[in-house]
């Protein structure tokens, strides 16, 4: 007998593993990176987050996205009402301090898109899940808890693009 609701089938039936046939490879950074160096690795890969393992362990300690770096930058920038025209230098200054802070500090400030890995062998319908909470992107993880891909909110939309014009 079919699934009364064929969407939610198709969800229940694709395993999380479609997404490392697709490409789906992780960008991961250590927590002893620089913030300067992850805004590197964010603007040129193009992606707004990603898991921050520890440097010793390869542990996963947390994701840092966007949200966390503009978040740490507003808690440790001086108030502009302190500022006065020949404070620039001093302001320059902190912000070199600022952009050498280790990730470790800044990892999930923001309280947004906290570290919730999923496995290679759940199904798709455990992310769509996980999205309609407001999480926007989370590592994929194989059986040894080691980053191997990330499922975003935009792969799930390109998964249903590529096989919406199935059956149903």
């Amino acid at each position: 007998m079919a699934h009364p609701n064929p969407l939610k089938q198709f969800f229940e039936d694709k395993k999380l593993s479609t997404l490392l046939e697709n490409g789906a490879k992780a960008t991961v950074m250590k927590n002893t990176d620089t913030v300067e160096a992850a805004i590197k690795v964010l603007g040129n890969a193009k992606i707004l987050g990603v898991p921050v393992v520890d440097a010793k362990t390869e542990e996963v300690v947390g994701m840092c996205d966007i949200l966390d770096i503009v978040k740490f930058v507003i808690s440790v920038a001086p108030d502009d009402i302190q500022l006065k025209a020949d404070e620039l230098r001093s302001l320059e200054i902190s912000g070199r301090a600022m952009a050498w802070k280790e990730l470790g500090e800044v990892v999930n400030s923001s309280g947004r898109d906290p570290y919730i890995p999923v496995y290679e062998e759940n199904p798709f319908s455990m992310v769509v899940e996980i999205f309609a909470n407001g999480i926007h992107r989370t590592p994929l993880v194989n059986k040894e808890n080691k980053v191997i891909g990330m499922c975003s909110q935009s792969s799930v939309l390109a998964l249903l693009a590529d096989n919406l014009h199935m059956g149903e």
